[in-house]
């Protein structure tokens, strides 16, 4: 998994972390672009910020399970707590993630909406 550079605003990628890379550019060819740098985990946002869904990598069970709840790319959100389980609120409902289901979506980062 890349890990969040707090002092660049960048992800750093590791040799584990090319085929998270590949499915990045893979699911973005005919949406916006977006810089691999503008993304950032779920999981290394802070209770308060607000983001947009940019990709959910991992089961294609949950990712379908996670869209049909209305969680999808470019959906906009707000962390109300982090940590196990993490908690956002996009369109007026509450979603609840596990540490390791966070570690899935990627987002936009703020100043990037």
């Amino acid at each position: 998994m890349p890990r969040w550079d707090p002092n660049s605003y960048r992800l750093i990628f590791d040799a584990g972390s090319i085929s998270l890379l590949r499915l990045i550019i893979k699911s973005s060819k005919g949406k916006e672009s977006t810089s691999v740098n503008d993304l950032i985990p779920l999981r290394s946002m802070q209770a308060g910020e607000s983001a947009e869904i940019a990709e959910i990598i991992g089961d294609p069970t949950c990712r379908q399970r996670l869209h049909d709840l209305g969680l999808a790319h470019g959906t906009r959100f707000r962390v109300i707590r982090q940590g196990d389980p993490c908690i956002i609120r996009f369109s007026g409902t509450k979603l609840c993630f596990r540490q390791n289901e966070s570690t899935s979506v990627m987002v936009k980062v703020p100043a990037t909406i």
